[in-house]
């Protein structure tokens, strides 16, 4: 399961902490010992998501396009 969304977790969970911590989102100041605690519920939060996403699709979005464009060919990306 966790190879078939990778690149998408990778870049979903880099964008929430970005949009999270940084002076144009929401500028969140953490304690650091709040640190393994936010990154559990996002584990958590992308591990329930995962699982709803790959029961309707074969890859995630992001790792489709990329894998696709190795291949040079379109891939299937619905389940059937």
């Amino acid at each position: 399961m966790a190879g078939r969304l990778a690149l998408t977790n990778y870049v979903l969970q880099c964008a929430v902490i970005e949009m999270l911590t940084s002076r144009f989102g929401f500028s969140l100041n953490l304690r650091p010992y709040y640190h393994a605690l936010g990154a559990l519920c996002l584990f958590l939060a992308a591990v329930l998501l995962s699982r709803i996403w790959l029961s309707r699709f074969l890859n995630g979005p992001l790792d489709w396009i990329w894998r696709s464009l190795t291949y040079r060919r379109m891939l299937p990306l619905l389940i059937r």
